[in-house]
């Protein structure tokens, strides 16, 4: 298994040691919060018309990847706008995501191209907590980093290298760094600056601390840009 799984299982342990805001109690194993998770997940494709879902195995993410990024096909030959796809297994299990534009390409296939080693700048619309009011959005919006001082860079990504590879930098009043979601960097991989994507992340491809509260996150729009800086 990946260092994926690693991430996941360390912040779990970690979680229970410490007493996180989400304790490992007798009367709630794992296996419970993650049946929690799929009801969620379940009843909010359902609530969003999604059943018509395509599903994807790893080797088709692998090879629809390397595609891609090393052959420079155009993912169009693959996947479709606007359509809902699962990862039915593998690193990404769990993972929903929808292509919603692919990006300015119009200067050319490599032009604008996401690929191995880009800082990628990462903003987001929405972002909602699914539980079991999920439908009450006011509730469960946790909000967005459309504000030009609240912001997330993804540094030298890699597919190669998913949670301990993600970097996110938010500054408002300073910074701070911590490990970010594996899901949200996913769709870079089809993607020119400027594409956009929606996203149900599962808590096993959150933050760390996503992770250790059992928290799963639906991404109403993402926009994947080239920074024109970096901070310092």
């Amino acid at each position: 298994m990946r260092k994926i799984f690693y991430t996941a299982v360390l912040a779990v342990l970690l979680g229970c040691g410490a007493g996180s805001i989400t304790s490992c109690s007798s009367t709630e194993t794992y296996a419970d919060l993650v049946n929690s998770e799929n009801r969620y997940i379940n009843n909010f494709v359902s609530y969003l018309s999604i059943g018509n879902y395509k599903t994807l195995d790893e080797d088709q993410v692998d090879d629809i990847t390397d595609a891609v990024l090393t052959d420079s096909i155009h993912p169009s030959k693959y996947l479709q706008l606007n359509q809902w796809y699962r990862i039915d297994e593998g690193d990404f299990k769990k993972l929903y995501f929808k292509i919603k534009s692919w990006g300015n390409d119009q200067n050319g296939f490599e032009s604008g191209k996401f690929g191995t080693g880009s800082n990628i700048l990462v903003r987001y619309d929405s972002c909602y907590q699914l539980d079991d009011d999920f439908i009450d959005f006011a509730q469960s919006t946790k909000g967005s980093n459309l504000d030009p001082n609240s912001y997330e860079i993804i540094y030298n990504w890699n597919v190669s290298y998913y949670a301990t590879t993600y970097y996110a930098s938010y500054y408002s009043t300073g910074s701070s760094y911590e490990c970010t979601s594996a899901g949200m960097a996913f769709p870079a991989r089809f993607l020119w600056y400027g594409g956009e994507a929606a996203i149900i992340v599962p808590f096993s491809l959150g933050t760390l601390s996503d992770k250790s509260a059992y928290t799963t996150l639906y991404y109403g729009v993402v926009k994947y840009t080239k920074p024109n800086y970096l901070p310092q």
